[in-house]
């Protein structure tokens, strides 16, 4: 298994100038990994970005508690779209866990942490 590094996944950002520290590179990873391990969290074999968004933010609060958000926050993960793209980076920098995320995934709008979670499209 490869593991993330800073220098491979925060060098080329063609799509976005938006930076994240190391420390949510690592955290998306993790939480690609539980995913792997969750059917529920898959579609044909594959993570999807609503099941990868699930359990990251059950993570967040199991290791964190009520100040996940903040955290999350702290790293630049503010919405989905944020995780998709370091997702992405993790793909491009061959992350050996990543590609079981599904590349056509969509991330967009599954959660922004500066609302309610009532307003989310991510549901439990």
């Amino acid at each position: 298994m490869s593991e993330p590094s800073s220098s491979s996944l925060n060098s080329s950002t063609p799509d976005s100038e938006r930076k994240h520290p190391i420390d949510a590179v690592h955290f998306v990873h993790h939480a690609i990994k539980h995913a792997i391990r969750d059917t529920a969290a898959q579609q044909s074999g594959n993570v999807t970005g609503e099941g990868l968004c699930r359990i990251l933010l059950e993570l967040a609060v199991d290791e964190f508690g009520g100040e996940g958000a903040n955290v999350l926050k702290q790293w630049n993960i503010q919405t989905s779209d944020d995780v998709g793209l370091i997702v992405v980076r993790m793909q491009d920098a061959e992350v050996e866990e990543a590609r079981r995320v599904d590349q056509n995934s969509n991330f967009a709008g599954w959660f922004d942490l500066d609302q309610p979670a009532e307003q989310w499209n991510l549901k439990w």
